[in-house]
């Protein structure tokens, strides 16, 4: 395996090189003038300023993580700082509320068109959505069968928007078992939250748990 499992963390790095020398300016940046200002976002950040800083709940390791990944468990303690987490990283330093990145993913739930603006195309939205990978094709970091997009993870992963899956869904999940994604086939934009990175698997059953009863509350399972 790898000396530190940051395999996702490595490709954050990379996004975020692209997108600097394509806009000459930082993905935070980029978040900023194209998403989250437009949107009236307040409470939304890739890389947490100093004064919001006090606001911030701090990431807490489960024991399990300690023991069996203590380079992650290390790498999150540097993110609960203020020099760590203020860094503009795309894959470990977004923060906010439930409710600012809800509202960031209407624009997924919506197909790119949200509030009378334009974010992409729906072509682009299907190119986001097209497998990279096989069917219960296991990836080797997370340990679970993903199906990924182009930077997302979609629909038809076991376990995480709910069971059954949801092909047409699409968003991403975090190590602090957290998890956001929009469903453009039921115009429905989600968001859950928290500061706990757990061990073993328990972060997939607490996806599960959220996607179903998120399904169940508007009636489809």
């Amino acid at each position: 395996g790898s000396t530190t499992g940051y395999h996702s963390l490595s490709y954050g790095w990379v996004l975020d090189e692209l997108v600097y020398r394509w806009e000459g300016r930082n993905i935070a940046s980029l978040l900023r003038s194209e998403f989250t200002k437009p949107l009236a976002i307040k409470d939304l950040f890739l890389g947490l300023p100093g004064e919001q800083f006090p606001r911030m709940a701090k990431m807490v390791v489960d024991d399990r993580v300690w023991k069996n990944q203590a380079k992650r468990a290390l790498f999150s303690d540097f993110l609960n700082t203020r020099i760590g987490i203020s860094l503009p990283l795309a894959a470990a330093n977004g923060v906010g509320t439930a409710r600012s990145l809800a509202q960031l993913m209407n624009v997924l739930a919506f197909e790119g068109t949200y509030q009378g603006r334009s974010f992409f195309s729906t072509e682009t939205l299907k190119l986001a959505g097209t497998p990279t990978n096989k069917p219960k094709e296991m990836d080797r970091r997370i340990l679970w069968p993903v199906r990924w997009g182009l930077g997302f993870i979609l629909g038809d992963t076991p376990h995480l928007y709910g069971r059954p899956v949801h092909p047409r869904a699409i968003g991403h999940a975090g190590g602090s078992a957290s998890v956001a994604w929009g469903d453009p086939e039921r115009r429905l934009a989600v968001a859950f939250l928290c500061n706990g990175m757990l061990g073993g698997f328990k972060s997939w059953d607490r996806y599960f748990r959220v996607g179903k009863q998120v399904y169940a509350a508007i009636g489809q399972v």
